[in-house]
């Protein structure tokens, strides 16, 4: 790697600008390659353009894949044969077969693939998997979460094709499907319902799945895709220790509501400072890793994980049945 860290971003949508931001925020001198908006883009954060993906792959030491979910494998792909490390948007793919395609060849190329699930990297969920995992609260039992967006219309492209971008569970409630199996463990079997409305630009697009970890704990995910709505989530933890709670736009990351049995337990958990960013914390974590300053808090094989639980949650509102998951790492 060079003395001054270069990075390629491909892609110059919705999700680009905050990669954008995180690599200037870590020094970075950051290309661009899209098949458009990257003028744009780079006149905005100060990149330069690439004239093709080739030239972006000659002038890097990381590419940044931030393009439609299913270009995801042919451009990790790629990277790894040209020798680069890869940070990409999640999810990796649209299979977990293509997700298998994107780790084995980056692993054959020995060049690292770091899956980019940036609400591990937020406040509150960062804040309340290293309380349950510090043990005072005890084993998960049952989690709950929600999370709701406006519905992307026809003017978004790929991202209203569920084709291209899997749809409602697959880009949306994954967020949730990764926190939950990272707060509770693995996960053996999923039951699922959507609303199939799909096909009326102005319903609301709403799933339920409810998961079972090997630990015997159970989560509930929710998620909505509604015109016009707010971007809104929360989550309710229980276990031994009481209810862990959090809504968005609340002034500290989480809330416990302790059983009585924990006297001295305060009601509230500060945050110890709010980062700038979870974009840029989850870069400065790949950067770390790299060097080896740090173990990653979710690698490629967690990537792959949250779509064979997704995969699992669409073959069940398909089929109306429970769906085993084949443990993916």
């Amino acid at each position: 790697m060079s003395a001054v860290l270069r990075v390629g971003i491909v892609g110059a949508g919705a999700i680009a600008p905050a990669h954008a931001r995180g690599w200037r925020d870590l020094g970075a001198e950051v290309i661009n390659y899209s098949l458009s908006g990257a003028p744009e883009l780079c006149a905005q954060y100060g990149l330069t353009v690439a004239d093709s993906f080739d030239q972006l792959l000659d002038a890097v030491d990381i590419v940044d894949v931030c393009t439609p979910t299913l270009t995801h494998p042919e451009l990790v792909i790629a990277a790894a044969q040209a020798g680069k490390d890869v940070v990409c948007e999640k999810p990796l793919a649209l299979t977990t077969a293509r997700a298998r395609d994107m780790i084995e060849a980056c692993r054959a190329a020995g060049v690292h693939l770091f899956p980019a699930h940036v609400v591990r990297f937020t406040d509150a969920y960062e804040a309340t998997h290293d309380y349950v995992a510090g043990g005072a609260f005890g084993p998960v039992a049952v989690q709950r979460f929600l999370r709701s967006g406006g519905r992307p219309g026809p003017e978004r492209g790929w991202f209203a094709d569920p084709a291209q971008s899997g749809g409602l569970i697959f880009d949306l409630m994954i967020h949730d499907i990764d926190i939950a199996r990272w707060m509770a463990g693995d996960v053996v079997r999923v039951f699922a319902r959507d609303s199939a409305t799909i096909d009326d630009p102005d319903a609301a697009v709403v799933a339920h799945v409810i998961m079972t970890h090997t630990s015997g704990a159970i989560s509930q995910c929710t998620a909505s895709w509604r015109a016009g709505a707010e971007f809104e989530t929360r989550f309710f933890i229980s276990g031994p220790g009481g209810i862990l709670s959090h809504e968005l736009g609340g002034h500290v990351p989480f809330r416990l509501q302790a059983a009585p049995v924990d006297v001295g337990q305060p009601s509230y958990v500060p945050d110890g400072g709010v980062a700038a960013s979870p974009y840029t914390a989850e870069l400065r974590e790949f950067l770390a890793v790299l060097h080896g300053e740090a173990e990653p808090r979710l690698t490629a094989d967690d990537g792959l994980a949250a779509i064979a639980i997704v995969e699992a949650a669409v073959e069940s509102t398909r089929t109306g049945a429970a769906v085993d998951v084949e443990v993916a790492a």
